[in-house]
């Protein structure tokens, strides 16, 4: 049986999207993201990007539609609070990616009794064969994946989360999940995620909170893995938590071949993760 193809089989909402979105949105859902507060009459003024980049095809963005000081509008005199809660974040993300060294750091902040909860809370990790060592290990890698490969965009909508501006489709925090992605785990284990609800944003900023997160996700792929008889193990499950590899019909490809496993770059770095943990 080959399962080269089987993503196709999920709805495109059960596939974790990966960390590289966008901060400002498609032209689609533009007019959803900012609140106008143009008054009616008069001629809206322009905020230009220049020859940047960094957002893509939106360079210049009318002023009118911003209510609150957004990264780019950022200007000596503006209060203090707001530069140490935007502007500062965003300059020490250094380069394009956090460092291995400071993603580590950063994982500290997790207590380990949390990620021993989180074990004991869905024992169908251990029902899929992984020891708590083990389901630990891989949740700490993907968590460090995750943090080593944020970059500016992912600190800017980290800091627009926190002023109230998280996009329910946008990952953030630590587990670079979305809100919508959590309301899913909700529903799927309510026993063990049901106090989250309608706090989606406030646990995917509390570090803590992280673990439970994870594994609830890796036991997602766990039962989509039993049910059509796919490996499980530290592998498959730390690239399903992030897939870059895609089928022929440009689909997530969920449960990939192990030789084509071989050549996702997710996979690898996951990988690189696990062999820094001692044996």
């Amino acid at each position: 049986m080959t399962f080269e193809n089987s993503a196709e089989q999920y709805k495109p909402s059960e596939v974790h999207q990966p960390s590289t979105v966008a901060l400002l949105p498609s032209n689609s859902d533009y007019q959803n993201f900012f609140k106008s507060n143009q008054q009616p009459g008069t001629e809206p003024s322009v905020i230009d990007f220049g020859n940047s980049n960094i957002y893509g095809n939106h360079k210049k963005l009318l002023a009118s539609d911003v209510q609150m000081p957004m990264p780019w509008e950022i200007e000596p005199g503006l209060n203090r609070a707001v530069t140490e809660t935007i502007v500062e974040p965003l300059a020490k993300a250094v380069g394009d990616k956090i460092n291995q060294d400071r993603a580590e750091k950063d994982l500290q902040k997790i207590p380990d009794a949390a990620w021993s909860k989180a074990y004991s809370e869905f024992p169908q990790l251990k029902e899929a064969g992984l020891t708590e060592k083990q389901a630990i290990t891989l949740m700490k890698a993907i968590v460090l994946n995750e943090l080593e490969h944020l970059n500016l965009i992912d600190v800017a909508q980290d800091t627009a989360a926190g002023f109230g501006y998280a996009q329910a489709e946008r990952t953030i925090g630590f587990t670079q999940l979305s809100p919508n992605a959590v309301k899913e785990r909700e529903s799927e284990f309510p026993q063990q995620l049901g106090t989250l609800k309608k706090q989606e944003v406030q646990s995917l900023e509390n570090p803590k909170k992280a673990p439970e997160l994870v594994a609830a996700t890796l036991v997602h792929y766990i039962k989509q893995f039993s049910k059509y008889g796919y490996p499980i193990n530290e592998e498959t499950l730390g690239y399903a938590y992030n897939p870059d590899l895609y089928t022929k019909s440009g689909h997530k490809d969920i449960m990939p071949t192990m030789e084509r496993l071989q050549n996702s770059e997710h996979a690898s770095n996951i990988r690189r993760w696990l062999s820094t943990f001692p044996d």
